[in-house]
């Protein structure tokens, strides 16, 4: 909990900085593809409600990590 923390807020101090921004959007990249399947496990949620919720949370994960991949290729050019 304490080191995905650290890495969000590494990553995205990297990012925002332009420090080592490789190294930030990698941070970024490996906690975002960790933890959005494991949290948001919306193909196992019974309730609907539920299940539209990690839908919603799911999808804006992926977003991040697509906007991270990309800062990860267009930072070193």
């Amino acid at each position: 909990m304490i080191a995905s923390g650290i890495a969000l807020i590494a990553g995205g101090t990297s990012l925002a900085l332009g420090l080592k921004p490789k190294w930030g959007a990698a941070s970024v990249i490996g906690f975002l593809a960790a933890a959005s399947p494991t949290m948001h496990r919306f193909w196992s949620e019974e309730k609907p409600s539920e299940r539209m919720h990690d839908i919603a949370d799911f999808g804006k994960n992926m977003a991040l990590l697509s906007g991270a991949l990309a800062l990860a290729d267009a930072k070193g050019r």
